[in-house]
């Protein structure tokens, strides 16, 4: 059967794939410890392609089409033994985030600025300056939040409920 050659994902990954021969199907089959005709069903018919292929097929090949898909906007892929992780501490990452918050609004105010590189317009660098600080604020929010939920209260009692009669 024809794959589906839409432009989308499973289209980046067939021409890695079959075409381009960056990595082959039964070397993607025994990372995932599945059936070589399953991943050609991916590749060729299933609509939906699963991360784990995505991420297996990025792993063999570094392709930057790939990277692309798996990198957000402002963000660097890096090997896990580079990243650095949440300090676990959420008072430091919330100050940490007013001060991003800080710089994101230094860049706003300056990308507006009739002195500024585009004088009151933004330019698509600035703009690309700004959503990458956006993301980064994002990003410390969402730590900041995963944080916060493991807390649990120490001064805080169940509500009991009692029924009473009339």
């Amino acid at each position: 059967m024809k794959a589906k050659l839409d432009g989308g994902i499973q289209h980046i990954l067939y021409c890695i794939v079959i075409i381009e021969k960056k990595t082959t199907v039964q070397d993607i089959a025994d990372r995932l410890n599945i059936d070589p005709r399953t991943i050609y069903d991916y590749l060729e018919r299933k609509p939906i392609v699963p991360l784990a292929l995505i991420k297996t097929v990025f792993e063999l090949t570094f392709d930057p089409r790939l990277r692309d898909v798996l990198q957000p906007a402002g963000y660097v892929l890096v090997p896990s033994t580079e990243a650095r992780p949440c300090s676990g501490n959420w008072e430091k990452e919330i100050g940490d985030i007013g001060i991003a918050l800080g710089e994101l609004h230094a860049q706003a105010r300056d990308a507006v600025a009739p002195d500024g590189e585009g004088g009151t317009k933004v330019t698509s660098q600035e703009h690309s300056l700004l959503m990458a600080k956006h993301d980064e604020v994002e990003r410390q929010l969402a730590d900041v939040r995963s944080l916060i939920r493991q807390i649990k209260p120490s001064n805080v009692h169940p509500l009991r409920v009692e029924a009473r009669g009339a």
